[in-house]
C-alpha cells in the first residue's frame, strides 16, 4: 500500500478525526532514504524535497542486513503554550459532522486564521500542506542497495498520534514505527 493509499484509507472513516505528524514522517522517511538509489531515491527526493547530496553508508553494514530485521522508530513530542491563550471553553457546543452532530467542548478566541470554505466538500478547512508520493519502498523492486542486498522492502509503517488542546496550550506526540522485510 502506498503512502497516498494509506492516507486515503485513514481519512475514509467518517467517524474519526485524522491526525498526522508531517515532521515525524519526514524524519523517519529521510533516515530510510539514506539507503536508497535509483528511482526509489528519486521518489524520496521529489516527495521530501531532498537535495542532491550523496550520503554514504559503509558497505560492511550490507553484509549484516540480511541477518537482521530493520526497524526504524521515530518519536516527536511537542508541548507549548499559546502565544495568545484562548479566552474560554464553551461546553456542550453542537458540532455538525458530515452525517451527524456531536456535543463538544469548544475553545473561543478572536484572531486571524488561514481559512477556506469548500462548497464541493461542504466543509470549512485550515490549510495544511502534505506531500505523499513514495510508493516503491513497499515493493521488492525498490533500490536499497546502499543499505542492503536485493530483496529489501518496507513492510509496514505505523503512525500513532496524540493531541490535547486546552485554552492554555497544546501537548502532542507522534510515533512512527517502520519495519522492513
Amino acid at each position: 500500500m502506498s503512502l497516498k493509499e494509506s492516507w486515503e484509507t485513514a481519512v475514509a472513516n467518517d467517524d474519526e478525526n485524522v491526525l498526522i505528524s508531517p515532521l515525524g514522517l519526514n524524519l523517519a522517511l529521510t533516515a530510510l532514504s539514506v539507503g536508497t538509489n535509483g528511482n526509489t531515491l528519486n521518489e524520496f527526493r521529489k516527495t521530501l524535497h531532498q537535495p542532491e547530496d550523496e550520503f554514504i553508508i559503509e558497505t560492511e553494514y550490507k553484509e549484516y542486513a540480511e541477518l537482521i530485521e530493520f526497524v526504524l522508530v521515530n518519536t516527536v513530542y511537542f508541548n507549548a503554550n499559546w502565544t495568545q491563550p484562548f479566552d474560554s471553553i464553551i461546553e456542550n457546543v453542537t458540532f455538525y459532522g458530515k452525517d451527524k452532530k456531536f456535543k463538544i467542548n469548544a475553545l473561543t478566541t478572536e484572531s486571524i486564521f488561514l481559512y477556506k470554505k469548500d462548497d464541493e466538500l461542504e466543509a470549512q478547512l485550515l490549510q495544511l500542506p502534505y506531500q505523499i508520493g513514495i510508493n516503491e519502498i513497499f515493493f521488492f523492486t525498490s533500490d536499497f542497495n546502499r543499505l542492503s542486498k536485493p530483496g529489501f522492502a518496507v513492510s509496514n509503517i505505523v503512525h500513532k498520534t496524540f493531541i490535547e488542546v486546552t485554552e492554555w496550550g497544546t501537548r502532542a506526540a507522534a510515533d512512527i514505527d517502520l519495519k522492513t522485510t
